[in-house]
């Protein structure tokens, strides 16, 4: 539902319709400067409680006092204080003003259509009988107002500066013309707005107003500073501006607002009303008392109370980053940071309880934000917050919470941007979609190389620790770690706190690897006036898909250094290549597309004019550079321009250059499309879904430590390259990597067969996707739907595991949709040859996509959270540990797969 179906209710109007349910969003304010907003869930009933998140539209400042004050040779304008700040730091600024005014206007509406009838009397002191008035906001944005400090010369002391509050803060507005001039100071007490304000000062607010001078009524204006907020810092992770105490509560609340009407069928299932509160009227107004006891008016004259027991309050307000400098004024234990999250704050000073802080835990794990906890020093309070105020008025549960910043109060304060989008997640209590995440994965994961990277750092944020094969490894129960080899496979896993040497493994394997084109070792081609890349087929892929695409390139370099070599990941991220297709009229025929993988897949890269060759542009060259390349120069196989591309990516000279190994990719990046957002599509589904679901499956079965502790098994994820030709290189799944790690954990000097105990207790899953139901060609593939209740498939054809096909396997099998065609095959598993190899108990289970193997692949958006639920609950509980080989066990797991199945539903 987008913001414009906002209904604006105004709190003075007799006949205010208030929400019923799906009508889901409102507000309504009260003198312009305060405001409630509610989200009313679809199933909400009168008692349902209340999700409450408040901040306060007002910052520290001045205030215009009505005066025309003329001293010496300057008209000057009155100040007053507002709130506690550093007012010494508003001296030397350019200052203007801001607020609104009250203005004669016509009957009824305002003429500003966004604003709403107020009563006359109850922000301005002056009260017209018969007139009608509206209001108008004013904002100044050329500097008017100057506040000069001493100079240093007239006697001010270097390190102190002291000020009358009531003399200091008297800002020049203007010169006065020197027959004008007069001694001392003279405000006119008279009761016409004109005398009480200089008339140029009238007119400036006047203009900005859009109205004349005579038909202002009275003035409400507040001083700003007119410097502009502005991100700064070497890598832009900064903001400095004012009153971001607390305008950075009040964005970040009603963004989150906006964000939480993102979800409408999540809003149709919500049985109580988000209220999204701010206000400058005071934490002892009523005023958001009153609208949540309408909300909940109806025949049970208990609704209110029952709601509030059932309600929590959110306050948000900024807390004290710890300061570089004064490091004396914070609780040694407690060091809040601005890059470190949004904090809590505890402590006799706020409102936060044991119950609200744990609440606020769980939300900020399932949004994936950062908390921190700020508490005052016993002999030093940083201030407040309006928590216990509103608490105490409205008795719910109540934390505080908010972004950290520096020079709070200050005229100029300071704060980290990624706060901005932390805090926002958290009020929203929206987790972002698994799919997204998933999509922002495939589109960096574009090499097996960076895929592991990708799961490197997924698994190094949750505190995995890297392990080496050339090194000892000291593992112990509760632990959590992983290998890789060649930087293209990854084996990540978690020890049970009860494991002990000859306890089974509970296993997720797939693979990082997917059909493409490589450069080839010797790439240098010319032909027509055209630098071309020569390229190579790698596995089987849908070829002819990859003509007329924009093509990117990425892939690992070694390097030259000063001790040896160097490996460098690169990634150019631009359309650098090209392979065209032949155009459709010099073609005898164009069904079926033909075409030779050797000689037609040569990429324009440059045209040899632009890169300024000396050489005939219509010379052509042979795929592997004839008599022109030298095998052991690198320099001589590519071109040079090419090289130099490289060379930069991986901030490095082409003549250091020693090797590459370059992936070719479709430089269109993966996105969620279809008109309800129901498909991914993309390269690389065929695996890196499962590189992606298992290893968030693994991670997301670790979120509660204490289930850990009682594991007896060890958990693991293991993603192979190679997959796609068969497994068999050093980094596949057929490769003794995977048998040599399962050994280093199986193995013990007291029990020799430990690893032969453990195979017969484990049991292996094989990730891998599955073709679904293609529309157009039904005869040609399996019954499966790409998007559907049960996104997730188990293949039991004679290529795989399953040899007892029972009365109940066969009706499970329907309901986890089986995958096969009599006279069809996708190209198997590597299950068989794995279990072979190892001896161990294993199935194949997989997502759903159309166009496997395509440049560009299709799939459904739901099958990414399922999947990873699954997982989540597969490594840890489908396998039961410990369970000896026997007649049922693969029955036994089919059965266990068909619960937890039901239970993600």
């Amino acid at each position: 539902m987008s913001c414009e179906a906002k209904t604006p209710l105004c709190d003075y109007c007799r006949e205010s319709i208030w929400p019923a349910p799906n009508e889901y969003c409102h507000y309504i304010e009260r003198s312009g400067t305060a405001i409630v907003a509610f989200v009313v869930g679809g199933r909400y009933k009168p008692g349902n409680g209340f999700a409450i998140t408040a901040a306060h539209s007002d910052s520290v400042g001045f205030k215009v006092k009505p005066s025309n004050l003329c001293t010496a040779f300057y008209n000057q304008l009155e100040l007053s204080t507002y709130a506690e700040s550093h007012y010494y730091l508003w001296f030397d600024r350019d200052l203007s003003v801001a607020g609104q005014v009250a203005v004669k206007s016509v009957r009824s509406r305002s003429l500003h259509n966004k604003v709403l009838l107020f009563k006359k009397s109850y922000i301005f002191k002056t009260t017209l009988e018969g007139d009608n008035v509206s209001r108008r906001l004013v904002r100044v944005q050329q500097p008017i107002l100057y506040i000069p400090s001493l100079a240093f010369s007239d006697g001010v002391s270097s390190n102190s500066f002291e000020y009358d509050e009531h003399t200091s803060f008297r800002p020049i507005i203007e010169m006065v013309p020197t027959d004008s001039r007069r001694k001392g100071d003279s405000v006119d007490k008279a009761v016409n707005l004109l005398s009480k304000y200089h008339p140029s000062f009238m007119k400036v607010v006047a203009e900005a107003a859009r109205v004349t001078v005579d038909q202002i009524v009275d003035m409400d204006l507040y001083v700003y500073d007119v410097h502009s907020a502005q991100i700064g810092g070497m890598h832009d992770e900064f903001i400095t501006g004012g009153r971001t105490d607390n305008i950075t509560g009040t964005y970040t609340v009603f963004k989150a607002l906006v964000k939480s009407l993102e979800n409408e069928n999540r809003l149709k299932l919500d049985e109580n009303i988000r209220i999204f509160s701010d206000t400058e009227r005071g934490a002892n107004s009523t005023f958001l008392n009153h609208v949540l006891k309408r909300l909940s008016l109806c025949e049970t004259t208990d609704a209110y109370e029952l709601a509030l027991s059932r309600s929590m309050l959110a306050c948000v307000d900024q807390a004290h980053a710890m300061h570089p400098v004064f490091k004396d004024h914070y609780e040694k234990n407690h060091k809040p940071a601005m890059n470190g999250g949004p904090t809590i704050s505890v402590g006799e000073s706020f409102s936060t309880t044991a119950s609200s802080h744990s609440v606020m835990k769980q939300i900020a794990a399932q949004v994936n934000v950062p908390l921190q906890i700020i508490v005052d020093r016993n002999d030093w309070s940083a201030g407040s917050t309006y928590a216990r105020t509103m608490s105490a008025g409205l008795p719910v549960l109540a934390v505080d919470v908010g972004c950290v910043e520096l020079a709070a109060h200050s005229v100029r304060s300071m704060e980290c941007t990624n706060g901005i989008g932390q805090n926002i997640r958290l009020y929203a209590r929206e987790q972002r979609n698994p799919e997204e995440d998933f999509v922002e994965f495939l589109n960096r994961a574009v090499t097996p190389y960076h895929a592991v990277d990708e799961c490197k750092q997924l698994l190094l944020q949750e505190g995995f620790q890297e392990l080496h094969e050339s090194e000892p490894w000291d593992i112990e129960p509760n632990g959590k770690f992983f290998v890789t080899r060649n930087r293209t496979a990854i084996i990540a896993f978690a020890i049970g706190g009860m494991y002990r040497p000859g306890n089974g493994f509970n296993i997720l394997v797939a693979n990082t690897d997917s059909p493409c084109l490589r450069v080839k070792p010797i790439s240098k081609l010319t032909s027509e006036g055209y630098n071309q890349v020569g390229l190579m087929t790698w596995a089987r892929g849908l070829w002819h898909t990859w003509f007329d695409r924009d093509l990117a390139m990425a892939g690992e370099v070694v390097i030259k250094t000063g001790d040896g070599f160097s490996r460098r990941l690169i990634n150019i991220n631009k359309p650098i290549l090209y392979v065209p297709s032949l155009a459709i009229h010099l073609m005898r025929g164009v069904n079926p597309f033909h075409y030779n993988k050797e000689t037609d897949f040569r990429a324009i890269f440059e045209t040899v004019e632009a890169a300024g060759s000396g050489s005939d542009p219509r010379k052509g060259r042979p795929a592997m550079g004839g008599n022109n390349s030298d095998p052991t120069n690198i320099l001589s196989q590519h071109h040079p321009n090419f090289l130099k591309l490289v060379a930069e990516a991986a901030q490095t000279s082409p003549d250091q250059i020693v090797d590459m190994d370059l992936y070719v990719y479709d430089a269109e990046e993966a996105r969620i499309g279809g008109i309800n957002k129901e498909f991914i599509t993309g390269a690389r589904l065929d695996n890196l879904v499962g590189t992606y679901t298992t290893i968030k499956g693994l991670i997301d079965s670790l979120a509660d430590d204490c289930d850990l502790t009682g594991e007896t098994n060890i958990r693991m994820v293991a993603c192979f390259d190679s997959d796609n030709v068969g497994g068999t290189t050093e980094m596949g799944a057929k490769s003794a990597f995977f048998e040599h790690v399962l050994r280093r954990l199986s193995s013990h000097p007291e029990h020799p067969t430990a690893f032969e105990l453990a195979v017969g207790r484990s049991m292996m899953l094989m990730v891998d996707q599955m073709n679904a139901t293609h529309p157009n060609y039904l005869a040609a593939s399996p019954q499966i739907a790409a998007e559907a209740d049960v996104p997730l498939q188990v293949d039991f054809r004679s290529r795989s595991l399953d040899s007892e096909r029972s009365e109940s396997n066969e009706r499970l099998l329907i309901f986890l949709q089986t995958l096969s065609v009599g006279d069809k095959q996708d190209g198997g598993s590597l299950a068989p040859g794995v279990a072979a190899k190892l001896g161990m108990l294993a199935g194949d289970v997989g997502c759903a996509q159309l166009a496997k193997k395509s440049v560009r692949e299709m799939m459904g958006t739901k099958s990414i959270g399922e999947a990873i639920r699954l997982y989540s609950v597969g490594v840890v509980g489908l396998f039961h540990g410990n369970v000896r080989r026997n007649g049922d066990l693969f029955q036994k797991f089919l059965v266990r797969m068909r619960d937890v199945l039901e239970s993600i539903q």
